[in-house]
Order: C-alpha cells, then sequence, then structure tokens
C-alpha cells in the first residue's frame, strides 16, 4: 500500500482501536513538534550568545595587549561587547556575563548565560520531558600567544605623536609600539617611509600617505599611563662646573657629578665618561662636528631650564646606560617639567633633544623624555649596534631619511630594562571555543 493511500485509510478508519492509538499518540506528536519547532529557536539564541560572547572574549583580551587590566576592568569591556550586541538583535536584556582571567595572564574566559523559555513549555511540563525554563550557556576562550616587549611609548595625547616622513625609517621588528594621542593623526606616517614592528597600537589613529608597515596594526587601543612614573630622579649635587665648557680637540676623560651650565663636545674633541651619573643641571650637552662622546654604565639626566641633548654633524656617540642604582637601565632622561626646557631654550620642541649625528651608532638602554620631543635626522642608521634601545617620549619625529633601529638584545645585555616596562606588549590574539 502506498503512504497516501495509508493514510486515506487511516483517517477513514472508523475503528475505536484507531481512534484510542491515535488520541494516545497525539500529546507525543505534539510533543516531537514542538521540540523540533523550540529547538531551531533555541539553537539560533545560542549562535547569538555565542557570537557576543566571542567577540566579548576577544575585545576583553586586547586590553592585554599594552597593559595589565584588572577583572574588573575585563568584566566591564566583556559585559558591555555582550549588551551591545545582544540589544541590537532586539534581545530581552536577561542574560549574565562572566569574565575570568586564566593563571597565565595570556588568556580571557567570558562565560554567558541566558534563560530561555520554550513555546511549548507547558506541554513539556506535563510530558515531563524538558525543564522550564531552559538554561542556554556558552562560553568563548580569547588567548595571546606571543610575547613582545613595549620598545616604543609615544606619551604625548593630543595631536600627531609620531611622525616618521621623508623616507625615514624605524626598525623594531620584534617589538610594540603604542601611542597615547586621541588624535586621528596620532601616528603620521609619510611618503616613501617604512614602519617595522611586532605590533603597532594606537589610541587614535594612524595616517599613512604611503609608507610601507610591516606589522599587525590596532587602533581604540586603551591609553598606557608613563610606565617609569614612580621613578625617583637623581638629585642634583654641588656643581662641578659652574659655566658651559667647550671641548675642541684632545681625549677628555670626565667623572660622574652635577655640570651646571652644560658642555659642548665639537672639532676633533674626544670624550671619555668614566661610569656613574652624570646630571646637566640648566645646560645642555652638545656633541657635533666629528667628535666622539663614549661611555660605558652611565646615565645622563637632563634637568630644569635649557637642559637638553644634541647629537649633530659627523659626532660619534656610543653609550651604554647604568648596570644599576637610581638609573638602571635608563641611558638619558630629561625631567618632567612641562617643556620649559623647550621654552626656555627659544628652540621649538623639534630642535632640542636632537640626534642627526650620523655615528650614533650605540644607544643601549632607556630614553626617557615624559615631557620632551626627540628629533631624529640622521642620514645613517641610529642605535643600529646597541644591544636594545627603549624609548619613552611625548613625541617622536623622524625626518630626511634616518633608520631609527630599535633592537631587543634585553637577555644578552648587561644594561637592564627597567622592569617597569614589563612584557606589556602581547600579540597573536586567537579565539578558542
Amino acid at each position: 500500500m502506498k503512504p497516501a493511500e495509508a493514510a486515506r485509510q487511516f483517517f477513514k478508519d472508523r475503528s475505536g482501536a484507531t481512534a484510542l492509538i491515535f488520541a494516545i499518540s497525539l500529546p507525543a506528536m505534539a510533543g516531537g513538534m514542538g521540540l523540533a519547532i523550540d529547538y531551531a529557536g533555541v539553537t539560533r539564541q545560542q549562535a547569538n550568545l555565542q557570537s557576543a560572547a566571542d567577540a566579548a572574549a576577544l575585545n576583553a583580551a586586547r586590553e592585554l595587549i599594552i597593559a595589565e587590566p584588572t577583572v574588573a576592568r575585563l568584566q566591564a569591556v566583556a559585559k558591555r561587547t555582550v549588551d551591545a550586541l545582544l540589544l541590537e538583535k532586539g534581545i530581552k536584556a536577561d542574560w549574565t556575563v562572566d569574565s575570568t582571567l586564566e593563571q597565565s595572564g595570556k588568556a580571557v574566559v567570558v562565560k554567558v548565560t541566558r534563560p530561555i523559555v520554550p513555546m511549548f513549555r507547558r506541554l513539556y511540563a506535563t510530558l515531563g520531558v524538558a525543564p522550564d525554563p531552559w538554561i542556554a550557556n556558552v562560553k568563548a576562550t580569547a588567548r595571546l600567544a606571543h610575547n613582545s616587549k613595549l620598545c616604543l611609548l609615544l606619551m604625548g595625547d593630543n595631536n600627531t605623536a609620531m611622525a616618521i616622513n621623508m623616507n625615514a625609517r624605524l626598525t623594531g621588528a620584534q617589538c610594540s609600539i603604542h601611542s597615547n594621542s586621541r588624535s586621528r593623526e596620532g601616528i603620521k606616517l609619510g611618503e616613501g617611509s617604512k614602519l617595522t614592528a611586532d605590533l603597532v597600537c594606537s589610541r587614535g589613529g594612524i595616517s599613512n600617505s604611503g609608507s610601507t608597515v610591516q606589522s599587525e596594526i590596532l587602533n581604540d587601543c586603551p591609553p598606557v599611563l608613563d610606565p617609569l612614573r614612580t621613578r625617583i630622579a637623581p638629585v642634583a649635587g654641588t656643581c662641578t662646573k659652574t659655566t658651559r665648557e667647550v671641548y675642541k680637540s684632545g681625549l677628555i676623560t670626565l667623572s660622574p657629578g652635577t655640570y651646571c651650565g652644560g658642555f659642548e663636545v665639537q672639532g676633533t674633541a674626544q670624550v671619555q665618561l668614566n661610569p656613574g651619573i652624570y646630571i646637566f643641571k640648566d645646560g645642555d650637552l652638545t656633541v657635533r662636528d666629528n667628535a666622539i662622546l663614549r661611555g660605558s654604565d652611565v646615565g645622563l639626566f637632563f634637568q630644569g631650564g635649557p637642559s637638553y641633548f644634541r647629537f649633530t654633524g659627523n659626532a660619534l656617540i656610543d653609550l651604554s646606560g647604568p648596570k644599576g642604582g637610581p638609573m638602571a637601565g635608563i641611558l638619558l632622561w630629561r625631567d618632567r617639567i612641562v617643556n620649559r626646557a623647550d621654552m626656555t631654550s627659544g628652540k621649538s620642541p623639534s630642535l632640542t633633544n636632537v640626534i642627526t649625528a650620523n655615528r650614533a651608532t650605540r644607544l643601549t638602554g632607556t630614553i626617557y623624555l615624559p615631557e620632551g620631543t626627540l628629533y631624529i635626522g640622521a642620514k645613517a642608521p641610529v642605535a643600529q649596534v646597541s644591544d636594545y634601545t627603549v624609548i619613552l617620549a611625548r613625541k617622536l619625529e623622524l625626518y630626511d631619511g634616518p633608520n631609527l633601529v630599535l633592537n631587543t638584545n634585553y637577555a644578552g645585555s648587561e644594561v637592564p630594562v627597567p622592569q617597569d616596562l614589563g612584557p606589556i606588549g602581547l600579540k597573536n590574539l586567537r579565539l578558542e571555543n
């Protein structure tokens, strides 16, 4: 008998047995149909929850890229993401969001839970085949797989914080770059320039006018606090020199101390700095022409007034930072007075803290200019033989074709990386569900 004929025969049958069987089967048939309909609806809602959890985990994990956020901050980011996505779909706001940070500190787990009331819940209750309500649980894990230390932090929060122009290059192949600027042109890359890094993270935007960028790019990054803000600056002592000194020739050996009025090395002079801290109070350090400045285990601190450094011409700069003491790991440090050195010197910020010397080959350590601009315009690579170079500055400008090389041989250097910097740059973000 064909199925159609069997169906007609079934509905024509008037025997009590058939009616009884149908009556008994009807609830089960209805329950089965209800389960099928509700299962499709639950599947669709769980897909929405999973999509929201995935996005929340990724957004929360982005906080790990340039900082070490609290669990409360991760929870706030995850919940904000889930709320926005589910409310946009018109879903009733009756879900809960729970975010945790794995012990490794490299993964965020987001769980979203929501009660789902099935359409045929009363029938299920009668049949005892399903709970009322159903509970939907989804989970998403976003993991950061690779460490990458911070090698460049630009702390200016307005306007352009980094400009790379006129065929300039910045090479930091194994480290992270972060800009705190809220400007849409917080990082400005000009025609013919090249930027290489593990990660570039900008709070504002990145303007690219023909630059080659070899890096992962992230926008809308949260600001990073100055990692060295709690460092206590060296204290100036009695002036070793009370007037500005100029060295034009010969071999000069200097000892640590407070140099009031600063000094200049020019001509063919060669200055050797003995280990220790050199404080330039109300004065500059200028090295130009074919002069040479060398020093190992030295820290140069620039305090107050017209206090800044300028390495220009064909000068040779070969400096390595302190291995210990109050400036451990910090090679060049200009005090935190807001641009006073720039204003007092009568120069624009781009003309103080200058490296245009073609032989500035070794700058091992941290260059710390929390309220200063670093201008680099050498015709040859800068810092290329350094074990490592970290720059924390308000602004960085590269012009006229220099190549600033930010090496990352931290483990191989006798100069310690300041602990406050830490491995706060992380990349290779992926979902694990």
